[in-house]
């Protein structure tokens, strides 16, 4: 099942990343594929999803100063679109340590209007769930669009979901969005790839097993966001 955010639903859970080599990207998936179940929504073990998220952030980067800083408990607000979908989805991503807890809400065409001209008082789960005062006295906006491929497992027993995102780009100047078109500028520089495990409890020993003979996994702390946000102001290098 992959979770899209029109469920409307808190989903609690810790994750782990890795860098992983382009050339180590095929052999990965062929034996993780022998544990896992591959997401039906991607359209072959080695072709994922796209995905679209456009990050807000207030006029002072809260956000982002809160990752650079290592604060513990801290959020960040997106609107994300999938490949083969017309829906719009709102997540605040909250995290709390190594555990994150993802709210996620589907936004209809006028709430999308509303959302994207900053009149978040206006849209009603915003109020309901006390979010829309945080947004409206930080001045947040849309601030930067990232486009990136996803190949996803899972594991429905373990409630557990391994993700591969690749292709990774960020874009300033359209932030509708609008899958028509895509972002430009590249997130690495390198043919690396993202792989993350998303899991409630436990690892299963099977899983952890397989992750520990792949010694060419690196973990990372790596954000999508922060990684992007290195190009906001071309004139002044931001090495986050």
């Amino acid at each position: 099942m992959l979770i899209l955010a029109e469920d409307n639903r808190t989903i609690s859970r810790s994750e782990l990343k890795y860098y992983i080599p382009s050339e180590k990207l095929t052999g990965f998936l062929d034996g993780l594929s022998k544990i896992m179940e591959l997401d039906p929504h991607c359209n072959s073990l080695y072709e994922g999803y796209r995905i679209n998220s456009v990050y807000l952030d207030s006029n002072n980067r809260q956000c982002l100063q809160d990752k650079l800083d290592g604060v513990l408990f801290r959020k960040k607000f997106r609107l994300r679109r999938y490949e083969n979908s017309s829906k719009c989805y709102f997540e605040v991503k909250s995290k709390f340590g190594s555990r994150s807890i993802k709210q996620g809400f589907s936004l209809n065409k006028t709430e999308l209007k509303k959302f994207q001209k900053q009149r978040f008082e206006e849209v009603k789960f915003l109020e309901k769930n006390g979010i829309s005062d945080q947004l409206v006295s930080g001045s947040y906006s849309e601030v930067v669009s990232i486009d990136y491929r996803r190949i996803a497992f899972r594991s429905d027993f373990f409630n557990i979901r391994v993700t591969v995102d690749y292709s990774m780009a960020c874009d300033f100047n359209n932030l509708s969005g609008d899958l028509s078109s895509y972002a430009i500028i590249p997130l690495l520089f390198d043919d690396r790839a993202i792989v993350e495990i998303k899991f409630d409890k436990y690892v299963p020993t099977s899983l952890r097993k397989y992750f520990e003979n792949c010694g060419f996994l690196i973990r990372t702390s790596f954000s999508k966001y922060c990684y992007a946000m290195r190009f906001e102001r071309l004139n002044t290098w931001n090495d986050y």
